[in-house]
C-alpha cells in the first residue's frame, strides 16, 4: 500500500459481509430481543424468521429497496434504548463475526496514514461501535429518523447502496481532501460495485457470484477473507 500521512488517500469499507460476517438482519434481531427473557425470545424467534424469504426476496431485487423495508421494523422503538443497547452489544458481537483479515487490512491502512471510513448499509448505531473497535473515526451509515424519541420507521436520506455509496464516497473525499483515484474500496456484493468503480484499487472480498464476474470483468482485486 501506498503511504500517505496527509490522509490523502482513503480506504473505504462496506461492513456486513465485507468487515463482518453477518448482517443487518442479525443485528436487529440482537437489539430487538436483548432484554427479552428467552421465553419471550423463542416466541419472537418463531413470528420473525418466517418473513425471511419475503427481506431476501426483496433483496435479490434490490437493496435499496430491502433497506428501506427492513428498516420499517424499527418503527415505533425508543430510540435511546435501541442505542444504549446497541453500545453494549454490537461491540461483543462483532467482535465474534470480525474477519481476522478484515481488521489486519484496516490496521495497515491505518498504520499507512490513510483515511479509513466505513461505509455501509447499516444502521448508525450499529457501525459506529464497530468503527470504534476498529480505531476507525469516520462513519458513513444509515441514519433513521426519530419522532418525540422514537424511530419512525423511515431513512434520512436515500438508502447508501449502489448509487448513493458512491456518491457519499465522492462527496466525503471532497470534503476531505482525498484522492479517489489512488484510494481503496472493499465491498462483498453488487450493492457495492458504484462504490468500488469510484476508486483506483478496487477490491471485491468473499463476494458474490455476481460480484465476482463484476470485479473480474472490470479487473479488480479479488480476497478471501476468514
Amino acid at each position: 500500500m501506498t503511504q500517505a500521512s496527509d490522509g490523502s488517500i482513503g480506504a473505504f469499507f462496506d461492513v456486513d459481509g465485507t468487515l463482518l460476517d453477518t448482517t443487518i438482519v442479525h443485528f436487529y434481531a440482537r437489539l430487538m430481543t436483548a432484554r427479552m427473557s428467552p421465553l419471550r425470545r423463542a416466541v419472537w424467534a418463531a413470528a420473525f424468521v418466517p418473513r425471511l424469504p419475503l427481506f431476501l426476496a426483496v433483496d435479490r431485487v434490490s437493496r435499496a429497496a430491502f433497506n428501506r423495508m427492513f428498516y420499517r421494523l424499527y418503527r415505533g422503538r425508543d430510540a435511546r434504548g435501541i442505542r444504549e443497547d446497541a453500545e453494549s452489544i454490537v461491540p461483543d458481537y462483532a467482535r465474534a463475526k470480525l474477519y481476522a483479515d478484515a481488521r489486519e487490512t484496516v490496521r495497515q491502512h491505518l498504520d499507512d496514514g490513510h483515511t479509513v471510513a466505513l461505509v455501509t448499509g447499516t444502521a448508525d448505531f450499529v457501525a459506529r461501535p464497530v468503527a470504534e473497535m476498529l480505531g476507525v473515526r469516520d462513519v458513513l451509515a444509515t441514519e433513521l429518523t426519530e419522532r418525540d424519541g422514537r424511530f419512525s420507521g423511515e431513512i434520512l436520506g436515500e438508502p447508501l447502496s449502489g448509487a448513493a455509496k458512491a456518491r457519499a464516497l465522492v462527496e466525503f473525499a471532497g470534503r476531505r481532501g482525498i484522492d479517489v483515484s489512488r484510494s481503496y474500496a472493499y465491498g462483498d456484493s453488487t450493492a457495492d460495485a458504484d462504490m468500488l468503480a469510484i476508486v483506483g484499487n478496487a477490491v471485491a472480498v468473499n463476494p458474490s457470484r455476481r460480484m465476482a464476474s463484476v470485479a473480474k470483468l472490470r479487473g479488480w482485486g479479488i480476497r478471501s477473507w476468514r
